[in-house]
């Protein structure tokens, strides 16, 4: 998975995709650090 995301960054660093990849994994992250935390 992280294999994947790294791919996905190189492919499109100098692109604006890469900026919309980062703020898609932040999003998905506080998602899922706060969805951790009501467990």
């Amino acid at each position: 998975m992280i294999n994947l995301l790294e791919k996905l960054n190189q492919t499109s660093r100098n692109s604006q995709k890469n900026y919309c990849i980062d703020l898609f994994i932040i999003h998905w992250k506080k998602i899922f650090y706060e969805f951790g935390q009501t467990l």
